[in-house]
């Protein structure tokens, strides 16, 4: 079985995120492994709050998980703000295996899930890392 790793925000509503991505991970088989950056209260008429996972600890998760799985493709949603950006980078830059970004900026509902300064870091995490090519 394929293991699946999704860094991203986790939805209290359960119609995104985290909570999707394993809901689609599932249906094509595959185990999900996560990295939760944020969390959200938030339902389909808007986000109440956003509270932000401290850098060291998102990196802890990730680190934990590439100890003990083998990882065969990786997918970003919410990074929410530049340090969260440049912590996953950092852990992801070296290594070789597909990576979908999904840069999660608005949510169905118009609440803002980047801050403006970060959106332009969402390129630099492209180009540092290599692109989904299949599995």
């Amino acid at each position: 079985m394929k293991v699946i790793l999704s860094i991203a925000g986790s939805d209290s509503g359960g119609c995104a995120g985290i909570q999707a991505d394993i809901k689609t991970a599932e249906a094509f088989g595959c185990f999900s492994t996560t990295c939760i950056t944020v969390l959200t209260a938030q339902n389909t008429t808007g986000v109440k709050e956003i509270y932000l996972i401290n850098t060291s600890f998102i990196k802890n998760q990730l680190e934990a998980i590439f100890e003990d799985y083998e990882v065969s493709a990786v997918k970003t949603g919410m990074l929410f703000d530049k340090e969260i950006i440049e912590t996953v980078t950092s852990i992801l830059v070296d290594k070789n295996i597909p990576i979908v970004v999904d840069p999660v900026c608005i949510s169905r509902s118009g609440d803002k899930l980047l801050k403006e300064d970060a959106i332009t870091d969402i390129p630099e995490l492209n180009t540092k890392i290599p692109l989904f090519k299949g599995f």
